[in-house]
């Protein structure tokens, strides 16, 4: 499929006003995708699905979240490696620009969601985390 008929595609979605399907990192995801794209290492065979992700974000046919809880954690294991997390930083913040990106900040409405929320006691907070944003996309 060319560029242009990406393109066209997107543009037919957006006018039939369908909702674009939200995939919201694990910490395991937002490691790997890390280091797949940022660092250059490729993707592990587990994590291979994160690529068509991030090629169907770039032409806005998926969107992707990242909780920044769950990146502090992975910045955190980049850190304990003696990897440099400033330019980490920099290209997550630099998504929303290049990819349908969004990075979820703990803002009020999803803080509101969050104590809204019935907690399913069968979930640990990493699952409840990511359903409550991904009702919110």
């Amino acid at each position: 499929m060319t560029y242009q008929r990406k393109t066209q595609t997107i543009c037919l979605k957006k006018q039939k006003n369908s909702k674009i399907v939200n995939h919201t990192f694990t910490k395991q995801e937002y490691k790997e995708f890390i280091e797949a794209v940022f660092h250059a290492k490729g993707y592990k065979d587990d994590f291979k699905y994160l690529e068509e992700l991030y090629d169907l974000s770039i032409y806005w046919e998926r969107k992707i979240s990242g909780i920044n809880h769950f990146l502090c954690v992975v910045l955190e294991q980049f850190a304990k490696k003696e990897i440099e997390t400033l330019n980490i930083i920099e290209f997550v913040y630099s998504l929303p620009d290049i990819c349908n990106f969004e990075i979820q900040e703990s803002s009020e409405r999803f803080l509101d969601t969050l104590f809204e929320h019935t907690i399913n006691p069968a979930l640990d907070l990493d699952d409840q985390l990511i359903l409550i944003q991904n009702k919110l996309s």
